[in-house]
């Protein structure tokens, strides 16, 4: 029967997904197992559950979700390594390792198979001494995605070491997401000196005696003696051999993973430190609205939080024809000086510099030596290449709403350590950050400019104008409204019309508040109206007023 839901059929158990939730107990405590459920719309009650199956867009959910919350692009098979451990497959475990060896483990893979994906067939088969070929064929109307094949090759990489200390060698010849019908994979591995030594010693153990007994019969008894004590010596040699090796082995394993345990520590630490730059970024540039002032901010924050040699910030210009060094630290004068006179032209096809390729395109860049970059360079480039002294930099493009606005750049020059992917995916977390700010900050400076362009035109207007409130409070008045009227500017604004410069009735003594409150009260209705106007010196004047808008 095919069991389906809304999003499809339901392919995979959903042990699969217990074991992604304790390999990020195990290696991502920072991350939420309980916020991975509720974005992919499962319970705890579900996974637990080995009769619960969930669907191929479930899984691509739960991998893309990982991949952004972890940003480890392999996240598949690093936790697809993580299977032969996990508690979610003991049962699974305990078969593998009840066998012999690995050939034997990688035989039972089709019958495993069957217990956590109804989506493919799996079929296993010898070719060699440690080495056999794994074949995966997709069932009808099952799409696959690619990190289902990264997540199969970290399984088979650590059953081999399970019982070899050492991952497997797995290659991929053929695979569906590059046209093929299947995939195929071919697994090797080797095996330790105390495994092999151990069979050697596990044969003498039953070839010895039968050695001894039948030389009994055959040999003189101080030849046998000489013969047992020879059989007695050369099993003792072996197992005296296999025990240092086996144990030299574990030690090696022991400090492998502790090695591994710092590791993680490390980029635990590293993932905490990353994340309190980042909200500590959000805060201190969404407190400005002044671009130097927030360029100088975030250069601060990066000099005292990360350890890159060099960091240095190039804005576009306003028709984004050049890009134009604006910020930086860790520049010598004479680059920054350098600098300041260098625009990179973005509107000359010829330049395909790593700042200009990666503002066109939207895309950063990761280059680990810069020397074997140099022949693809403008000749500016190279120039700029040559000047910086870079051994490895990233740029990123910072963009706002699809819009480029600029390149974030760090290179190295005195570290022998080149920049990895985890600093590109920092400076990726950080330049949308910088991109809204810079916006906000440009849109507040266009703000200011045009209500600075529109003063101007009102101050020098040869026309009464004149900004009042829903209760008649002046909030603006302009030179002409001024001099027509008589008074300075501190004695106009905030003082209310009725009285100042509205009289209290007309030259026939009607009242002409009740008129003026109904014009207040509601603007729309009195587009233009003839009023009567009374000066500082107490002249009245007839004029016509015209309603634009209430504040």
């Amino acid at each position: 029967m095919k069991h389906e839901n809304r999003e499809g059929p339901l392919l995979y158990n959903a042990r699969i997904i217990k074991t992604y939730l304790e390999y990020l107990e195990k290696y991502y405590p920072d991350i939420s197992t309980d916020g991975v459920l509720d974005y992919i719309g499962m319970t705890r009650y579900q996974i637990e559950d080995q009769g619960q199956w969930y669907s191929q867009e479930t899984s691509d959910r739960l991998h893309a979700f990982l991949k952004k919350k972890t940003r480890n692009p392999k996240i598949a098979r690093d936790a697809g390594r993580y299977v032969t451990s996990s508690k979610a497959y003991r049962v699974i475990r305990e078969y593998i390792y009840g066998f012999i060896g690995p050939e034997k483990a990688y035989n039972l893979l089709p019958k495993i198979n069957t217990k956590v994906s109804r989506g493919s067939r799996l079929t296993v088969r010898k070719l060699s001494h440690c080495r056999i070929e794994a074949i995966t064929t997709p069932l009808p109307d099952v799409r696959e995605n690619q990190y289902q094949c990264e997540n199969r090759i970290g399984q088979f990489e650590a059953i081999a070491a399970g019982f070899t200390s050492n991952y497997a060698k797995v290659e991929h010849p053929e695979c569906i997401h590059r046209g093929n019908a299947q995939c195929r994979y071919i697994i090797s591995w080797t095996e330790p000196l105390f495994v092999r030594i151990k069979r050697y010693r596990n044969f003498l153990f039953l070839l010895a005696p039968l050695v001894c007994v039948a030389g009994a019969f055959f040999l003189p008894l101080t030849a046998m003696v000489k013969l047992s004590l020879f059989c007695f010596l050369l099993v003792t040699g072996i197992t005296g051999l296999n025990w240092y090796l086996e144990n030299r082995e574990y030690k090696k394993k022991i400090e492998e993973q502790s090695l591994t345990a710092e590791m993680l520590i490390a980029e635990s630490n590293a993932r905490y430190n990353d994340a309190t730059l980042a909200r500590e970024m959000g805060q201190a540039i969404s407190r400005t609205l002044d671009i130097e002032t927030l360029l100088d901010t975030i250069m601060s924050i990066l000099k005292s939080r990360l350890d890159f040699e060099r960091v240095t910030v190039f804005l576009a210009n306003e028709d984004k024809t050049r890009l134009i060094f604006k910020a930086g630290y860790g520049l010598a004068p004479d680059q920054e000086d350098y600098l300041r006179g260098v625009e990179l032209h973005l509107d000359n096809p010829a330049s395909r510099g790593p700042l200009v390729v990666s503002f066109k395109e939207k895309k950063p860049f990761l280059i680990d030596n810069a020397s074997t970059i140099t022949e693809e360079l403008s000749r500016r480039s190279q120039e700029l290449l040559h000047l910086s002294g870079s051994s490895s930099f990233i740029s990123v493009p910072i963009v706002f709403r699809d819009e480029p606005l600029g390149v974030l750049a760090v290179d190295r020059v005195q570290s022998t350590i080149s920049l990895k992917q985890n600093d590109l995916d920092l400076l990726m977390a950080i330049a949308p950050q910088i991109a809204i700010s810079i916006n906000n900050a440009r849109t507040f400076e266009q703000m200011q400019a045009s209500e600075e362009k529109y003063r101007d035109l009102v101050e020098s207007a040869n026309s009464i104008i004149i900004r009042i409130d829903a209760h008649g409070v002046i909030t603006f008045a302009n030179r002409f409204a001024r001099e027509f009227y008589g008074y300075l500017d501190h004695e106009m604004i905030g003082r209310n019309i009725m009285g100042l410069i509205v009289p209290e009735r007309d030259v026939q003594g009607r009242p002409l508040f009740p008129a003026t409150r109904e014009f207040l009260a509601r603007p729309e209705e009195h587009v233009t109206v003839e009023n009567e106007n009374i000066l500082k010196n107490g002249e009245r004047e007839i004029g016509r007023a015209s309603c634009r808008e209430r504040v």
